[in-house]
């Protein structure tokens, strides 16, 4: 090989890596990344939304802008979940590319159900974006969806006990969770229009304070901008539980995911042995 042509190499290589260190992959919420990291572990990844926001209604500071005009490729669910970036896709999609994994479906991280549908959907668009990872993608993704049939089944035998047990709930993002490991008596009170629902009413509230002053309902799940402390107040015997639809503190790592969402069915767990 000539000295030329080894130089013309080495010159191609040096800007390729110049060009993948410029390269930014950003996703909406923290369980895209969870995902994206169990695909790829190596691979760096930016979030959008902070872990306690509420992606339905979130408003992107001036900084939030900055970061997602830098991306060069981003995940995120779609504008039936993500409204606030339905125009931004139309701004910053002609300079990066956006994918939206999950345009018909609400909360499916959080849905036994359709969870596999959203890791076959990023591992796809992984493969077309690093084409030579595309045997480590594919066996990753095979472990992941494999590692969430057995969470998912070891979860719906613990759960047999208590599949007709009452619980109270103040979001939707948990009634997919609950509802794919075999709970089926999840009781909804919206509290407020934060998540783009209409209020229960007061009606429906009466109805809950008379089960659980008959100790039909004593779980509730609470979320961190969902409380039931007004209804606790009222009574105590109303244990409540936290979980985090956005993943919360859990560490990023490639097990981030399973971790999640173990520990939230111990959580919801913990919840419905309450007495």
């Amino acid at each position: 090989m000539s000295v030329k042509k080894a130089l013309l190499i080495i010159m191609m290589l040096c800007a390729s890596a110049a060009s993948w260190a410029q390269s930014v992959t950003m996703v909406s919420i923290k369980p895209l990344a969870m995902i994206h990291n169990a695909l790829l572990p190596d691979r760096s990844v930016e979030i959008l939304l902070p872990s306690n926001k509420n992606l339905h209604d979130y408003a992107l500071s001036v900084g939030d802008m900055r970061r997602l005009k830098e991306a060069s490729v981003f995940f995120w669910l779609g504008d039936h979940n993500e409204h606030f970036l339905i125009k931004l896709e139309k701004r910053f999609a002609k300079d990066a590319q956006w994918h939206a994994l999950a345009a018909n479906s609400d909360h499916i991280w959080l849905d036994p159900a359709k969870q596999s549908q959203l890791i076959e959907a990023m591992a796809k668009v992984l493969v077309a974006q690093y084409p030579n990872e595309q045997m480590r993608i594919e066996e990753n993704k095979k472990q992941l969806i494999q590692s969430l049939q057995a969470w998912k089944l070891r979860w719906t035998m613990q759960y047999l006990p208590y599949q007709e047990k009452a619980f109270l709930l103040g979001h939707d993002a948990f009634l997919p969770f609950s509802q794919g490991l075999g709970l089926k008596a999840a009781v909804m009170y919206r509290s407020g229009h934060s998540h783009g629902h209409v209020h229960s009413g007061a009606q429906t509230l009466t109805l809950i304070q008379q089960r659980i002053a008959n100790n039909e309902i004593r779980c509730a799940i609470e979320e961190p901008d969902v409380s039931f402390a007004q209804l606790a107040g009222r009574f105590p015997k109303l244990k409540r539980y936290t979980l985090q639809p956005a993943g919360g503190d859990i560490a990023l790592n490639e097990k981030a995911y399973m971790a999640f969402l173990e520990s939230s069915a111990q959580q919801l767990y913990q919840c419905l042995k309450a007495e």
